[in-house]
């Protein structure tokens, strides 16, 4: 008889220190990340617009390597995780090196596409100015370099969560981030004496950063070296990573695609709305930081339980991570819906851009506790090895609902009220889509049954 069938799903104690402990390393390093992202761009407004355009338009096109490896690491952390919970702690080693030998192949491959056709990608991005065309092929080129151990670091990183070791990332992250911050100052700085651009030198202390973070890593891990790396290095099982990893790889691609279909719908309003959507998305990233760590925490243990045959566990841990992550942000939403105009007027100032952005907050504060049970639910699929079903609800909430309706919405001549609201449809959709999957009976069972047989 199955776990879940001896024993109910409330009489099941949780590890709220492992849940915390996830849900606090994945997201405060995601929070350092955000916030050193934003002091860079601000280093990078010294040295003038084309470096501005360059460093921007670069990291654009790095979102494509980040994609890869995002989702090749959801389908190496479900695995990790459920061979964990299982005890094979050889068979979890064995699925982080498949999963470092295929993401460092792809990272080369495309370091190598980016280093050769540096020009015209960056032309094809919309740098036609000579200098930012210039500075941008720089900072692609100088980055390029650096790529595998970025993916390197990252993957480990995702991988010692799974096997719930989340201090060690959460350490190098703070090392990681804070170093890529001063080296950015001091390089961009004095960028004369170290490469020849500015955006050059921005890209080196990022690599440098992510190089360091790395070594202070696997200084770390030392004592566990036999374990994860001094061991046959073999493709076995490569398939079976692929088939859970590529619709979450493909996942992140739409939603890309998704949010940039969906800016070219805005841009048709002007300038201000455009700004809004920006300024926006910095002053709510905090709240997504939140939610994909309880993401995270979900996606770990869940796998873990799952991996027991523990089912009631699984169901268990999925309420309690709801109820935290549905507190949180819903306390988060209440006072940025309160403080929304205060807010847009610290960032922005006093102009046009400020109401815009104040109504993006508004409509992000709504649908904050729709959010929270969104990130849960899906690390939540992600944990039992479904990364299918995630994908498909992207597809439908950003392609179909937000960029449709936007678009419908333009062409009625809509107010861009409107257009910022169909954020909340968006999300209420998706959410009710991840609802019908998880909540149907019996979960995690059908889940699991269906995905072992796509196996």
């Amino acid at each position: 008889m199955d776990n879940q069938h001896a024993r109910t799903v409330h009489a099941v104690k949780v590890d709220f220190r492992q849940m915390m402990s996830l849900a606090g390393s994945a997201g405060g390093v995601q929070a350092m990340t955000a916030v050193v992202g934003i002091l860079t761009i601000k280093v990078v407004a010294t040295l003038g617009s084309s470096a501005i355009a360059a460093v921007t338009s670069g990291q654009r096109l790095f979102f494509l390597i980040q994609s890869i490896l995002f989702g090749l690491n959801i389908g190496a952390m479900a695995l990790i995780a459920q061979s964990q919970g299982r005890g094979e702690h050889g068979e979890a080693s064995h699925w982080l090196r498949v999963t470092l030998m295929l993401g460092v192949a792809v990272t080369i491959g495309l370091s190598v596409c980016f280093w050769w056709l540096a020009e015209p990608i960056m032309y094809s991005l919309g740098l036609t100015d000579p200098e930012a065309l210039y500075e941008g092929a720089s900072y692609i080129r100088e980055l390029s370099l650096y790529c595998w151990f970025i993916a390197i670091y990252f993957i480990i990183a995702s991988a010692l969560r799974a096997l719930s070791i989340a201090w060690l990332p959460l350490a190098s992250g703070i090392f990681l981030n804070g170093t890529t911050l001063v080296l950015t100052y001091l390089l961009a700085g004095n960028w004369q004496y170290y490469t020849d651009s500015g955006s050059a030198a921005v890209a080196k202390a990022a690599g440098i950063g992510n190089l360091l973070g790395l070594i202070l890593m696997l200084g770390l891990l030392y004592p566990r070296w036999r374990e994860f790396f001094i061991a046959r290095w073999s493709l076995s099982g490569g398939r079976r990573l692929w088939r859970i990893s590529y619709p979450a790889i493909m996942e992140q691609l739409f939603r890309q695609v998704a949010v940039l279909s969906f800016l070219w719908v805005v841009a048709r309003y002007g300038t201000a709305p455009y700004a809004a959507y920006g300024a926006g998305i910095m002053l709510i990233s905090v709240s997504f930081v939140v939610g994909y760590g309880f993401s995270v925490s979900a996606n770990v243990m869940i796998g873990q339980a799952v991996g027991k045959n523990d089912l009631a566990m699984a169901k268990r841990i999925l309420h309690v991570a709801l109820g935290f992550s549905l507190t949180v942000m819903t306390i988060m939403g209440l006072l940025l819906g309160i403080f929304c105009e205060p807010l847009s007027l610290w960032l922005i100032g006093e102009n046009d851009v400020t109401y815009y952005t104040s109504v993006f907050i508004y409509f992000f504060a709504v649908v904050q506790p729709v959010m929270a049970i969104d990130f849960v639910l899906t690390g939540a699929c992600q944990g039992t090895g479904d990364t299918r079903w995630p994908m498909f609800t992207v597809l439908v909430s950003n392609f179909v609902i937000r960029f449709g309706g936007a678009f419908i919405l333009m062409l009625m001549d809509a107010p861009v009220e409107w257009i910022f609201g169909m954020i909340v449809l968006d999300y209420v959709v998706k959410t009710g889509l991840m609802c019908w999957r998880v909540f149907r009976q019996p979960w995690p069972r059908v889940v699991l049954n269906e995905v072992e047989a796509k196996s």
